[in-house]
């Protein structure tokens, strides 16, 4: 399955990646980034089935739900029967 996601997107799946558990405010905190960016971000992963958001009374987690995640390079375009290595970075393979 191969998910088109935006540079914002892309360095959320990365920090996830190397980061689990992490609260949304972790994530703002990490990434500097305004609250409604991140909000609108984060509801467009959960609506690609990317991620899932798990609200705790006093907390909000991230979490990756795909576990083979894999972030082309920057650089090719897709042709029939490329590895997805050659692929865009704004590509995501699961």
């Amino acid at each position: 399955m191969i998910v088109k996601l935006n540079q914002f997107e892309t360095k959320i799946v990365k920090i996830l990646q190397d980061w689990y558990p992490i609260t949304v405010e972790e994530m703002r905190d990490e990434l500097r980034m305004r609250p409604d960016t991140l909000d609108r971000n984060l509801k467009s992963l959960v609506l690609k089935g990317v991620i899932s958001l798990d609200h705790l009374p006093d907390k909000t987690y991230i979490r990756l739900l795909m576990s083979d995640v894999h972030i082309a390079p920057k650089g090719k375009r897709p042709k029939t029967g490329d590895d997805p290595s050659d692929i865009h970075e704004d590509m995501m393979f699961l």
